[in-house]
């Protein structure tokens, strides 16, 4: 994982180093203005957000949550794509994901930070609150692409409300996880899987990455044509 660290004081410096040595298997680029500038920190301009925010697989703000806010704003696009981005008070006590806490994978970077440092994680997406599956967090863990993101926000909103029917084309060993339950049919479900099925009126398609596609075609091809041919594939 590639991560940038921002210092904004000579505490925050100390702090950010106990960060680094927290993940020894980060490859880490710290950053800190040039009063507190300190062997192993690289200076910090405006430039610096932008360049890691597209860059790095999660970026730290060790300070105000308001200072990482308003240094992230221009740049957030997309739950997709956004990185990790979480804010570490300067005496390290607290560690607060703040954007993209599920796909992004913020969320289990803040706990497992905490959980070296001694300090204590401040998750507040609802699903993890609650106890219940959250299925965004799951497909990026498992690899898997999620067919609609508007899918996902109506069964992340539902799940807190009710169990959610799933069921997958491969074989369920196990419990199901908190929020779900097996099930084919209904108004919104999940469905695992690279087939293109819709068991539910509303269907959230969890596809793994298992499929290779080779394509040979005559120069000048439709993209629709080509697209539509491995849809019949499929």
């Amino acid at each position: 994982m590639r991560l940038a660290v921002f210092a904004f004081s000579r505490g925050g410096c100390a702090t950010a180093r106990r960060v680094t040595a927290a993940l020894p298997e980060g490859e880490f680029a710290c950053y800190t203005m040039e009063r507190f500038q300190e062997p192993g920190f690289l200076p910090l301009d405006k430039a610096v957000y932008g360049a890691c925010f597209s860059s790095m697989d999660a970026l730290v703000f060790v300070g105000a949550c308001g200072i990482a806010v308003r240094e992230i704003a221009p740049y957030v696009q997309s739950k997709k794509t956004d990185p990790a981005v979480l804010c570490i008070d300067e005496r390290g006590q607290f560690v607060i994901p703040l954007l993209s806490g599920h796909i992004g994978g913020a969320n289990a970077l803040a706990v497992r930070l905490a959980e070296r440092l001694d300090a204590t994680a401040v998750v507040t997406t609802a699903t993890d609150v609650h106890g219940r599956f959250a299925v965004d967090a799951w497909a990026a863990r498992q690899g898997c692409a999620l067919s609609d993101m508007g899918l996902a926000k109506a069964v992340a909103a539902e799940i807190l409300e009710r169990d959610v029917p799933l069921c997958s084309q491969f074989p369920i060993t196990g419990a199901l996880p908190e929020g779900t339950c097996a099930g084919e049919s209904g108004a919104l479900g999940i469905f695992i899987g690279w087939r293109v099925r819709s068991p539910f009126t509303r269907t959230l398609r969890l596809i793994p990455r298992v499929l290779h596609v080779g394509i040979g075609c005559r120069r000048g091809t439709a993209a629709e044509a080509v697209e539509a041919a491995v849809e019949a594939a499929v």
